[in-house]
């Protein structure tokens, strides 16, 4: 997700790293981390990474139910 190889070869230290292309979303891996790990009733950001297509689809899947999960409990106390 958050790094792809353009084209194989040996990597040592010093060697340089370039990034080619950013995805416009700009989402960083902590962001994800921290609403896998911690901040799981951060709706917007969980809205945010359901609608990201470079996310694997098993993540994708994983943040979808949350998110059911979260409108299903509100839906629930609007009642």
């Amino acid at each position: 997700y958050s790094l792809a190889v353009e084209a194989e070869g040996d990597v040592g230290a010093g060697d340089r790293v370039e990034a080619l292309a950013r995805h416009p979303a700009r989402i960083p891996v902590a962001e994800v981390t921290r609403v896998f790990t911690r901040d799981r009733d951060d709706v917007a950001t969980i809205a945010r990474l359901v609608a990201l297509d470079a996310l694997p689809e098993d993540w994708r899947r994983y943040f979808e139910a949350m998110l059911a999960k979260h409108r299903g409990a509100r839906r629930g106390a609007d009642s």
